[in-house]
């Protein structure tokens, strides 16, 4: 019995020992069986790429592809002009970026590969006006993927480019200036409201402009935008100055000049209720434009003036007393001429005018209007 019970025993323990191999057996064949990447969990997370950024995966697909497609990768390219300084080392060179002030304007740019052999062939020297497109890389060094060089014409159309279409404020036609200063005015010469300009430069107040054959500068304030109340043109006889006032580049804007009660001004274009005034000059360089609220203006005759007009043919005395007049005999003068008071006696009064000339006439003899 003893015999018959311990071979049951081995018996059991040996189906179990051959169970238990051909199940791993069929394990193992079933793992081999599968393909790359579709094994179990953890071998198919150990064959995973790692996750880059987007920026990094950008810059990777860039740089793989020929530069003269880089258009089309329009985030995080960019295109500027230049002028070529010279190289740095066989890797970096420095553009003087266009456009930017002189103490900025110098940067260092890295070579792609793809053209490293390109730039040293094709013979750019120091002084070359450059184009180039460039990106970011992950270090944020600007990386050049293309450059060439500009010629005069290609010059001419970058520039032409990078000038800013605008229209002039609606309801007249406005002086341009040579330089941005009040006092420089190219009297003779105005731009036509309604036509196109192109802004070249902005300097503070002024903008540098272009129209058709005309350059100049003027006032920014002129420039239209979506809210500008139009201006209009005055025909106006001149007004006198009831208080000292501060006249201005445009409405509200920076003074410009300091005009003194009594003062004769003649308005050619108003804006809500300021004036734009032609101020009498005596010598130039001078203001010969200004803005002022209209309430601070008054008719002829309901203020004091201080100046006007003396007409061609008006009797004056050049002597510098008052008790020299009579004594000294009238001489006309041969142009209209505007002056301004600096003394009055018994009806005669002492005018200057420009150059430092100077004489007595009758007041009676004072215009406030040259025509």
């Amino acid at each position: 019995m003893k015999y018959k019970t311990a071979f049951i025993i081995i018996f059991l323990f040996s189906i179990y020992v051959y169970t238990g191999c051909s199940s791993n057996a069929s394990d193992n064949s079933v793992e081999n069986s599968l393909s790359p990447g579709t094994s179990a969990t953890t071998s198919t997370n150990s064959n995973m790429p790692e996750r880059t950024s987007p920026e990094e995966a950008n810059q990777n697909t860039v740089s793989s592809q020929n530069v003269d497609n880089t258009e089309e990768y329009a985030s995080g390219i960019k295109t500027d002009t230049g002028t070529f300084s010279g190289a740095i080392d066989s890797n970096f060179i420095e553009i003087k970026i266009s456009g930017v002030p002189d103490e900025k304007a110098a940067k260092a740019f890295m070579l792609s590969e793809n053209i490293k052999e390109d730039f040293k062939t094709d013979g750019f020297e120091p002084g070359n006006t450059v184009k180039f497109i460039y990106i970011l890389n992950q270090h944020n060094q600007p990386v050049i993927l293309k450059i060439e060089k500009l010629n005069s014409q290609s010059i001419r159309r970058e520039e032409n480019n990078r000038k800013t279409k605008a229209y002039l404020r609606p309801g007249s036609d406005y002086f341009i200036y040579p330089e941005a200063q009040p006092t420089l005015l190219s009297a003779a010469v105005s731009l036509k409201q309604g036509k196109e300009i192109k802004i070249l430069k902005t300097d503070g107040d002024w903008v540098n402009i272009e129209q058709e054959k005309l350059t100049g500068w003027i006032p920014k304030w002129y420039i239209s935008s979506d809210d500008s109340t139009p201006t209009k043109p005055v025909s106006s006889k001149p007004k006198v100055l009831t208080k000292n006032t501060e006249g201005r580049l445009y409405p509200d804007g920076a003074g410009i000049k300091l005009l003194e009660k009594g003062r004769l001004l003649t308005p050619v274009m108003q804006w809500n209720d300021w004036y734009q005034v032609k101020i009498i000059v005596y010598d130039i360089p001078a203001v010969q434009y200004a803005w002022i609220p209209m309430k601070n203006l008054a008719e002829v005759g309901k203020a004091l003036c201080i100046e006007g007009y003396l007409k061609a043919g008006t009797p004056v005395h050049e002597v510098p007393e008052f008790d020299e007049v009579s004594a000294s005999p009238a001489k006309a003068i041969g142009y209209t001429m505007p002056v301004y008071i600096s003394n009055e006696r018994e009806g005669f009064i002492r005018v200057n005018a420009a150059g430092g000339w100077s004489a007595w006439t009758k007041k009676e003899n004072l215009v406030f209007d040259a025509d």
